[in-house]
């Protein structure tokens, strides 16, 4: 009998890995995320904003945990694509130029088995080499 208890309950544990292994990743749902480039030194603050002044920024937009395909990027007018941003990349990045006033670019993605996603970059006036 005790042999039998513990083939059960070694069969209901094999069966519940199998069950959690088989859980597709994108399963779990996406989220987006972004961060600020500044061009002049080419490191980020890992936020959707800039503390430095500089005559471009990147926008890198990265969606986590999404599938392999399948995205529908949205970007924002006033930039340029200079990566990703297709159907079958979960990355986008934009090249924008520095402004004299404030701005916000936001950024959206479809993506399959979580709807859209949208974040917002916040790039600050800038002023000769300072912000304004």
């Amino acid at each position: 009998m005790p042999r039998t208890i513990s083939l059960s309950l070694f069969g209901l544990v094999a069966l519940f890995a199998a069950a959690v292994l088989a859980t597709p990743a994108s399963a779990a749902s996406a989220s987006l995320s972004c961060q600020v480039i500044p061009s002049t030194s080419g490191s980020s603050t890992n936020v959707c904003g800039t503390f430095r002044a500089a005559s471009s920024y990147v926008i890198d937009n990265a969606v986590q945990g999404g599938p392999a395909s399948g995205y529908d990027w949205h970007v924002p007018s006033g930039t340029k694509v200079v990566g990703g941003c297709n159907s079958t990349t979960p990355f986008c990045d934009l090249s924008v130029r520095a402004a004299a006033r404030d701005r916000e670019f936001v950024t959206s993605v479809g993506v399959p088995g979580s709807g859209t996603l949208s974040v917002t970059a916040v790039l600050p006036a800038v002023c000769g080499a300072f912000l304004c």
